[in-house]
């Protein structure tokens, strides 16, 4: 036998309502969080992995650009690919900034193959990323990624 939905409601409405219960926040730890540096330190061996990894950068780019085949293609996309994902061990910003539009560029072979100039840039920018002090690597590497930003956006 079906009871009818206003008969339900009714039912409904005679039980008794739960009563809410106030949370104790007494016990929580809420004190605020401590600031955390902006980039990490680097490391005399993290110093040694970002020098290695450019070197495969611009070993795999030297490659590609006398000899854009498939397989050259292949091996230049899996360094970027590395070298993107260790960026923010490195201190990010600007790398990071660089090897994501490296990656944009080589992301298929027709497009690497179609912007060599623009991809020698970037490999040029992330070299000289590496040198210098913190602030004035800061400073120009903005400037340049802006730059080369712009460049990949009308390339691909």
């Amino acid at each position: 036998m079906k009871v009818p939905f206003l008969n339900r409601l009714k039912r409904q409405e005679a039980r008794p309502k739960p009563q809410s219960v106030t949370p104790d926040l007494g016990r929580l730890n809420l004190k605020p969080a401590e600031p955390q540096p902006e980039t990490p330190a680097i490391t005399p061996d993290m110093q040694a992995w970002l020098q290695r990894d450019l070197t495969n950068l611009t070993g795999a780019w030297d490659v590609f650009a006398q000899d854009p085949s498939r397989h050259n293609w292949q091996d230049l996309a899996k360094v970027v690919h590395n070298l993107h994902g260790a960026s923010g061990a490195y201190g990010g910003g600007a790398l990071t900034r660089l090897t994501e539009n490296l990656q944009r560029l080589v992301a298929d072979h027709v497009c690497a193959a179609d912007n060599k100039a623009l991809i020698n840039l970037h490999v040029q920018a992330c070299q000289a990323w590496a040198i210098g002090n913190e602030e004035a690597r800061t400073t120009l590497a903005e400037a340049v990624c802006e730059a080369l930003e712009q460049q990949v956006r009308k390339a691909i």
